[in-house]
């Protein structure tokens, strides 16, 4: 298997994630339609947004480079700053999610406690990245063709019981409040630095990579809504969203709304290997950039003692409240997505002229609208 198609599948990997846990509960009083809608736009919003970075990486034509180098030759201590804590903040609330994800479908296969469950992932995840990228690569192939099949026949057995009519729900005014959780879930952008010299800086096989993955990652996206909103009766949404209010997975819901076991049992296992493919590559890319941002000390850091940097903290917060699973998805989209890969880049495209005004402005003017949607909501206003 080539390299360009290996990041593609790295890139629809890290795509397809926890928010295939969440995108359904916080869009099911939306409905398909407007659904669709928000999710072509957050696609084709963070497509555009991958591929300035990727130009804006390939600028500085040096292998190995990551965006703590860059906004500090960009903009200053002041923007490499910026980065870090937007950094921080982004990789270790995405984290905390997967983690508390992934231990309560570990707890629901196996009966034991989330506690253990989550400690007993934590310490798989530290194995896999403690070893590097190669490691990671073949693994996450094998994940993904799992995960495919996974979801091959969670949409055979799931088709039969759709239905057209629950899926003709529409409430538009809804379906703005869902947008920074599908923001993150197109959120392969932190692979780009790392894809950069791994493609051997050729923009070319970058760009057909970023647009393949995150294809990939939008049809997988749209058939899960498709499906499982095509389940959900109408006298169940109130349940949902309920559940969104207690911050619950799409798995545990569809076990109470869906009367079938082979569904939900597929719904569940297809969650675990999303999770997997996704939680892999970004905190690879997280140890990659504290690497690249404690370069000064980075000799006396090791990978292991990196890889606990990566994985304690959100381990912490995961044992801390088990409930945080959505809010940990919001505030990583709607907050720091648009910093980190949206404001932040689009503000050193234009400093380095990389890419056309028109271009960095719309990236800046749809990062904005995210943004304060995010806050509006955190506020209370909406």
């Amino acid at each position: 298997m080539n390299r360009t198609l290996g990041a593609s599948l790295l890139i629809a990997g890290c795509c397809i994630g926890a928010g295939m846990l969440g995108i359904p509960v916080v869009t099911a009083k939306a409905g398909f339609y407007p659904s669709l809608f928000f999710f072509l736009l957050a696609w084709a919003f963070m497509t555009a947004a991958g591929l300035l970075l990727a130009k804006l990486v390939l600028s500085f034509n040096k292998p190995d480079i990551h965006l703590l180098t860059m906004a500090e030759a960009t903009l200053g201590r002041y923007g490499k700053l910026s980065a870090w804590i937007l950094f921080a903040f982004l990789f270790y609330a995405i984290m905390t999610a997967y983690v508390i994800a992934a231990g309560v479908l570990i707890s629901g296969f196996i009966s034991v406690n989330f506690y253990v469950s989550a400690v007993v992932l934590v310490a798989g995840m530290f194995v896999a990245i403690a070893r590097g990228v190669r490691l990671i690569d073949s693994l996450n192939r094998y994940l993904l063709f799992a995960m495919v099949a996974c979801y091959v026949l969670l949409v055979t057995f799931g088709l039969p019981s759709v239905s057209l009519e629950r899926l003709e729900r529409a409430n538009f005014s809804a379906g703005w409040q869902a947008v920074p959780i599908l923001v993150i879930c197109f959120g392969f952008h932190n692979l780009v630095p790392s894809l950069a010299s791994y493609l051997k800086q050729d923009y070319r096989s970058l760009k057909k990579a970023i647009v393949t993955g995150s294809l990939i990652s939008l049809t997988i996206y749209l058939m899960w809504e498709f499906v499982i909103l095509g389940l959900v009766p109408e006298q169940s949404v109130a349940e949902w969203v309920e559940a969104e209010q207690k911050g619950e997975l799409v798995t545990q819901v569809l076990a109470d709304t869906v009367g079938s076991k082979a569904v939900v049992g597929l719904a569940q296992g297809f969650a675990f290997l999303a999770i997997s493919t996704s939680f892999l590559p970004v905190a690879f890319s997280f140890l990659d950039f504290l690497k690249d941002g404690l370069q000064d000390v980075k000799r006396k850091a090791s990978n292991k003692t990196l890889a606990l940097v990566v994985l304690v903290p959100p381990l912490v917060l995961s044992l801390s409240d088990p409930h945080l699973f959505l809010e940990a998805l919001d505030f990583a989209g709607g907050i720091c997505t648009v910093g980190i890969f949206g404001i932040l880049p689009a503000i050193m495209a234009a400093k380095r002229g990389v890419v056309r005004p028109v271009y960095w402005g719309l990236i800046l003017a749809v990062s904005l609208v995210v943004f304060s949607i995010e806050l509006a909501q955190q506020l209370g206003i909406v």
